[in-house]
């Protein structure tokens, strides 16, 4: 039996994708790939992708992870993976996630190499003060038994003479 022109017509209306699901894509695509940061545009570039170079589609705004319904699960663990602190010493050094955290460590880094720095210096120099003073009281102490006296400033008629 052949279908009726009524329901050849209602199957006709029928989407793919809801048209929720494809305003969540392009949020979600601008949320990933931000059309304004050009390091992005350059990657989108290398790897051949045109999607977001001409601007950003529909965007209305800041976006809530509770406008997400289909994807909402997925950009919470990204969002939580990308909250984290980085899990090397070599990520944690160039992460500028937070630049004001980035600068504040590169300062304490600073900071601790020129106090290891100077206090390195300080105990040379000390060391070396102590070892000649201690050197002067042995000479010091040879004189006095000795019974010379040290003449540390000589006068014009003792050289004349």
């Amino acid at each position: 039996m052949k279908p009726s022109a009524s329901a050849d017509k209602s199957n006709s209306k029928v989407e793919l994708l809801p048209h929720a699901a494809i305003d969540e894509y392009t949020k979600t695509m601008n949320l990933l790939f931000p059309s304004w940061d050009i390091k992005t545009q350059k990657f989108l570039k290398k790897k051949g992708q045109t999607f977001g170079m001409e601007g950003p589609v529909d965007y209305p705004g800041p976006l809530y992870l509770s406008d997400f319904h289909f994807w909402r699960d997925r950009l919470a663990t990204l969002y939580t993976e990308f909250c984290s602190p980085p899990p090397s010493m070599t990520q944690l050094f160039n992460d500028r996630r937070n630049v004001l955290q980035w600068y504040t460590f590169w300062f304490a880094v600073v900071i601790l190499a020129l106090t290891v720095i100077f206090g390195v210096v300080s105990a040379v120099t000390s060391c070396l003060s102590t070892r000649y003073t201690y050197e002067a009281l042995l000479l010091a102490r040879e004189a006095a038994v000795s019974g010379q006296t040290c003449t540390c400033v000589t006068s014009p008629s003792s050289l004349a003479g």
